[in-house]
């Protein structure tokens, strides 16, 4: 009978070991292709997770081959704070949290777009690496994943069509922290100079209507003719 009992315990740790290597969280980006000079959508995408409340992501890319342009949240990811840190070429670091976990199947966390550089010549790739990812839930617990990346494919000219990766319609554009303080800084120079226009404007609004109100110069008149004698 022990003999039996010990068998169905390793069969069924067994069966619960294969089970989790199954359903384990896998972070991965499909195979993308573009073409020289394409602006090109790259989707980070996870494949099944359960209360998701806290991303970083650390990715290096090929500078040579590509220009980061900008970061767009998906449907899914948009409850989340986000920050993108793009100071660096060739290195994205992506952080996004929330108070509330999020819960979804094959879905994109965040979509990235590069500038495919032109003027490549023989470069058949542009690599993309995740050299680090920390996933965890509403509790503060770490949710384990695999990492499977593909590189993006360069298309020569007069090759098949580019596909890049569908952008969900509410996809909200993430913008690096430096450009939203850039553009704080010239509104609030436009501000500025509205402001001491207006004055001016109702000064020359002023003198316009005082000349208006002069009254105009009469005609002087004729001198009366003297008959002559």
């Amino acid at each position: 009978m022990n003999h039996i009992a010990i068998k169905w315990t390793v069969f069924l740790a067994l069966i619960l070991c294969l089970t989790s290597a199954v359903t384990a969280t896998e972070l991965y980006i499909p195979e993308i292709k573009a073409k020289p000079g394409d602006i090109v959508g790259i989707p980070v995408k996870i494949d099944l997770v359960d209360n998701l409340a806290g991303i970083k992501l650390v990715l290096k890319y090929d500078s040579d081959v590509l220009a980061f342009k900008n970061a767009k949240k998906t449907r899914e990811t948009s409850p989340l704070m986000h920050i993108v840190n793009d100071k660096k070429p060739g290195t994205l670091v992506v952080v996004m949290a929330g108070a509330k976990g999020i819960n979804g199947k094959d879905f994109s966390i965040v979509v990235l777009d590069f500038y495919v550089k032109k003027d490549l010549k023989d470069k058949k790739t542009g690599k993309i690496e995740i050299t680090e990812v920390q996933l965890m839930n509403d509790q503060l617990k770490d949710i384990k994943c695999d990492i499977k990346v593909s590189p993006l494919v360069i298309l020569s000219d007069g090759s098949e069509k580019s596909v890049s990766a569908q952008v969900p319609e509410k996809a909200e554009e993430v913008k690096p922290a430096a450009e939203i303080s850039e553009k704080k800084e010239v509104l609030s120079e436009q501000k500025a100079e509205n402001t001491a226009v207006q004055p001016a404007v109702k000064d020359s609004g002023g003198d316009l209507k005082k000349d208006s109100e002069k009254p105009e110069p009469s005609a002087k008149p004729a001198d009366s003719a003297t008959p002559s004698k």
